[in-house]
């Protein structure tokens, strides 16, 4: 059986080559983090402080309109990413919800290990201290 650490080293491996320096400071920035059914991994109006990479299970982004409706805007199966991007990039309230449908088991990256470049506007140029291929595998 696979290690939680090799999981994730062989999907960033598909997108880009790390080296073992980059892979052990990779891993060194991870977090392993386990919900319940229902339980929340964000909630709107908190700042997303991590990425998180789904390893087991099904987490589900939404939103509530103002009348108090959900609107599902995508789904986090096994070998996904899940964050609200705009959140996690600027440090501002999320907008949505993002919450497990099944137990999870999600590796989490926190975000104060990313510096992004954001003079144009955009997370162009988003890199990640000390692994500036890895922005590109999960982005």
């Amino acid at each position: 059986m696979e290690s939680i650490h090799q999981r994730i080293l062989a999907h960033i491996a598909r997108h880009v080559s790390l080296t073992a320096a980059e892979q052990e400071l990779f891993i060194s920035l991870i977090g392993i983090r386990r919900l319940l059914r229902k339980q929340f991994l964000l909630q709107a109006g908190d700042v997303c402080r991590y990425e998180s990479y789904v390893l087991d299970g099904c987490l589900r982004s939404f939103f509530v309109d103002d009348k108090g409706d959900e609107h599902t805007l995508h789904f986090a199966l096994e070998d996904w990413w899940i964050t609200d991007l705009e959140s996690f990039l600027h440090q501002t309230a999320a907008q949505v919800n993002i919450e497990a449908l099944t137990p999870v088991t999600a590796d989490s990256r926190p975000g104060e290990h990313r510096s992004v470049d954001t003079s144009n506007g955009t997370a162009a140029g988003q890199t990640f201290t000390g692994t500036p291929v890895y922005g590109s595998a999960c982005l």
